[in-house]
């Protein structure tokens, strides 16, 4: 029903369009979703047809490119347990519409939510301290993020393309890299807390309903383009 390989979990081999990952097999306790190649873009077995997974307590870690483009899932519940979710885990799968990252997730690779096109909302873990390159580049359908006040860097292209008329930054932000925020077609205003010294090349760039920018005294630095074509822009 389940490959193995290395003490991971693999593919799903069954026909069930739902279903729950093994929490053993064959008496050795599972604790792993196994990565793919990061070319991959056909998912193995009948997975490409699943619509809802749930992880059970236990599990620690999704690798990278896990369930990349499992185009018809729609849910996954994952475990207080885990602790790490790998580059790419969740690429494309482009019906995902909610999730909820448990709090003791210390870190999410880069793309992990790329062109996930009907993601709705999100609910971040607690123990964050970084969104990292392109996190929910292409979420076009994102209407709603709460950023964890543990968060201190924003990376390139993490909300690229997004939804949301309104944002709230963290207070323990220090930098907001390039292309943060370039296209969030909706957003209208953003406050920028004291603890951010500087906006790097084009963070705002094309988002052409912001009016308002609200920036801390002795702020230090706006890179070129930051706010490019925001064609709304009254104030800064």
């Amino acid at each position: 029903m389940w490959s193995i390989s290395k003490g991971k979990v693999g593919a799903y081999k069954g026909e069930e369009t739902e279903v729950v990952f093994p929490e053993e097999i064959r008496g050795t306790k599972m604790t792993v979703v196994g990565e793919r190649p990061a070319g991959s873009q056909i998912p193995p077995g009948n997975c490409k047809n699943i619509v809802s997974v749930v992880l059970p307590e236990g599990y620690t870690h999704i690798g990278a490119y896990a369930f990349k483009n499992w185009e018809n899932l729609e849910k996954i519940i994952l475990p207080d347990t885990l602790e790490k979710i790998g580059e790419g885990a969740f690429e494309g799968c482009s019906k995902l519409k909610e999730i909820r990252i448990p709090d003791r997730v210390v870190s999410i690779g880069e793309n992990v939510f790329k062109d996930c096109a009907s993601l709705l909302e999100v609910k971040l873990s607690n123990q964050l301290q970084e969104l990292p390159k392109k996190a929910f580049f292409g979420c076009r359908s994102l209407e709603k993020i709460n950023i964890p006040d543990t968060v201190h860097t924003i990376k390139e292209y993490v909300f690229c393309g997004c939804n949301f008329s309104e944002v709230k930054l963290p207070n323990a932000l220090t930098g907001i890299y390039n292309n943060a925020f370039v296209d969030c077609g909706k957003l209208k205003e953003i406050r920028i807390p004291d603890s951010v010294g500087w906006i790097d090349y084009g963070s705002f760039r094309g988002c052409e309903s912001l009016e308002n920018v609200i920036l801390p005294d002795g702020f230090r630095s706006i890179g070129y383009y930051a706010f490019e074509n925001c064609t709304a822009l009254r104030e800064i």
